[in-house]
This record gives C-alpha cells, structure tokens and sequence, in this order.
C-alpha cells in the first residue's frame, strides 16, 4: 500500500488544527495520502466527481470513502428557473449532457438534506456571520441566499419521493464499489452516526464502523467535526481492526 485517498464530505477533510485519523495513520505507516472532501454533498455529487476524471481511481490502491446521510440530494440555490425544463432540453439538441458536475458553479447549488434545511431555519447570527465570510457576501445576500434554498430545499423534498433519494445515493456507492473492484483498488468505507443501512447493502467493500462514536458531540471549530481528541481515539480503533484483521490493507 502507497497510495491513500480519504474521499467524502466534511468527514474526509484535514482540518489544519485537529488533524484526521486517517493521516495520523498514514504518517505512522509512511503512506502518501489525500484528502478530498466536498462538505454537505451527497453520494452522487461527490462519487460523480471522483469518477469524472479517470486518472483518479488509478492513482491510488486504497480508499477510505465516509458514508453518512442518503437523503442528500444538490438543489438550486438561486431564485426558481421556470424554465429549467425547456433549457434542458434545448442544451439536449445542442449537445450529449456529459455525467460530470464540474460545470456548476457551487455558488448556484446548495447541498441540500433535512438536517440542512433545519440548520437553515434556525441559523444563529455567528453562523450567518461565517457563511457570509465563506462566500465573501454580506449578510443581507447571505439572508437572501437562505431564503431561497429553505424554498428550493422544501420544495425538492416536498416533490420527491424520499426512497427513490436515497436509492439514487446508494447506487453512487455501489458504482464507487464495482470501480474500485475493476480496478483492483481497495476500498474501505467509514460508516459514521445515523447511518442505518444494513451493511449487506456494501458488498465488495470492507467496513470500519464509527457509528459508535458520540454523534452528539461539543461544538467545535473543526472542519471535519472532529476534535483532535476524537481523531487519536479512531486511530486506536483502526490500527486495533487492522491488528485483528478485521480491515485488510
């Protein structure tokens, strides 16, 4: 093993100041690793990504992929487009619709999932504050951007059948599984809190279960959510499965 990539949402990040348990392991084991995290996407939206440039899954023979919520779904984060339908099908007469995102600006998206749109109606003033420095707006165009995905986001989930969301989430894995095995990479996925998808459902794949872990855990400034605390705890967890030979690597 030379190559590690921690791939996901918010939980696949390195934050600067409390680490990730991963790297932590990878630096014992003198393994290059990277990290490639998209905060708040769902499984098509991140997956997509990944499989967009081919040279990705060929750079490396391990990946830790985090697995959480399968009602994520991206939505519109600007004012309703009437027309959605028909520019669809006008680009359609101009061009095959490639399966790659890379062409939407993130500014015009919004990840959106239930705990989001909870998040969104209930955001305090030090939050609204951090958005606005995230996105470089004012608070005002913050406000208004809020406001539109709490629309967008109700409207998406009021339309759509909450099963065929998270079908479409777990296919995205299942094709990152049937990849990884064609391409003979070996992939571990991270089962986080919430998570409720019998594990038969990941065939293919080996499982390291932090589902244990404290879901309720203190408000923290790390971008992963984690606290350097944490990390060194699921370090310990890991190398022990590894020990055990639970997890092969």
């Amino acid at each position: 093993m030379k190559n590690l990539l921690v791939l996901g949402d918010s939980y696949a990040l390195l934050d600067e100041k409390h680490g990730h348990w991963a790297s932590m392991w990878a630096d014992i084991n003198n393994i290059s690793v990277t990290h490639m995290g998209y905060p708040g996407a769902g499984h098509v939206h991140i997956i997509n990504k990944f499989l967009a440039d081919p040279i990705f899954i060929e750079k490396y023979d391990t990946i830790f992929y985090s697995v959480t919520d399968f009602l994520r779904a991206d939505v519109p984060a600007v004012k309703d487009k009437k027309d959605n339908i028909e520019t669809y099908y006008n680009r359609l007469r101009k061009k095959q619709i490639g399966k790659s995102l890379s062409d939407i600006s993130d500014r015009e998206l919004a990840h959106a999932s239930p705990s989001l749109l909870n998040s969104l109606e209930t955001i305090s003033q030090e939050d609204l504050a951090q958005y606005a420095n995230l996105l470089n707006y004012t608070n005002e165009q913050v406000k208004e951007r809020i406001n539109i995905q709490i629309k967008n986001i109700k409207g998406f989930y009021n339309s759509m059948l909450i099963e065929w969301i998270s079908r479409a989430n777990l296919f995205a894995v299942e094709t990152l599984i049937l990849k990884c095995r064609e391409k003979d990479v070996n992939l571990v996925l991270v089962m986080w809190p919430g998570i409720q998808m019998h594990k038969d459902n990941f065939d293919g794949a080996q499982i390291f279960d932090c589902t244990t872990l404290n879901d309720d855990l203190e408000r923290n400034n790390s971008t992963n959510h984690l606290t350097s605390s944490d990390h060194k705890k699921l370090l310990v967890k890991l190398s022990t499965e590894i020990m055990k030979e639970n997890i092969k690597l």
